[in-house]
């Protein structure tokens, strides 16, 4: 049964407007700006290059990198944040969760500024127990670690929670913290990429999730 759900924010809640092709090509320029080379972080998707780069960076770099990178992923999340608007069922899927006691957890790898001021704007903070954005964690979707932690946060066990988004990146952080997966259409991941990744469920919107205890 299904006790928590835990939801990602963009391209799940909100629609997706984080301008991939020209964020990812500044952070891989700006990488390669501390003597890195560009081929390495080439296929990889904003979040995984954030990842590697934290992995990989010299201890006496990792902080100046940090410190860079933040600044083009806020800048980015900031420039979606001005275009965002809320899916529709997103209110009504909140509203249903909390009426029966389902604990609500969100996990995105936007920055907690964007992340703070579009569940204000939407009056959606007043559903989540426990909000992890990419500022509360080393690594970023598609590693489990935010949602481990969310899980954490709201006091259950993986058994009971559920993640719900709409990406591969999301699809592999919940199997590798270790929970079941519903992907929502008409994110940021093709359907084809979706089918193929193999989510435990597979939904055309947000409207169409059944109750949770019919999960």
């Amino acid at each position: 049964m299904i006790k928590a759900v835990i939801f990602d924010l963009e391209g799940t809640l909100v629609d997706f407007q984080w301008k991939l092709t020209e964020g990812e090509r500044e952070l891989r320029k700006a990488l390669a700006g501390f003597g890195f080379d560009p081929d390495l972080f080439s296929g990889d998707n904003y979040a995984q290059i954030w990842n590697k780069a934290i992995e990989i960076a010299l201890p006496e770099d990792l902080q100046k990198i940090k410190d860079c990178l933040s600044e083009i992923y806020d800048r980015y999340d900031q420039d979606a944040l001005s275009r965002w608007s809320l899916k529709p069922g997103t209110q009504e899927i909140l509203l249903l969760l909390n009426k029966q006691g389902v604990k609500i957890g969100l996990v995105t790898n936007v920055g907690e500024k964007a992340a703070g001021e579009v569940l204000l704007r939407f009056n959606l903070a007043r559903f989540f127990q426990k909000v992890v954005t990419r500022n509360d964690t080393k690594f970023m979707k598609p590693r489990g670690e935010g949602i481990e932690l969310c899980i954490a946060g709201l006091g259950l066990g993986k058994d009971h929670a559920l993640f719900i988004g709409d990406s591969l990146s999301d699809i592999f952080a919940a199997k590798d913290a270790g929970i079941k997966v519903a992907i929502v259409k008409g994110g940021e991941s093709s359907t084809e990429e979706i089918l193929a990744a193999s989510p435990d469920y597979f939904f055309d919107s947000i409207q169409n999730i059944p109750l949770a205890q019919q999960l």
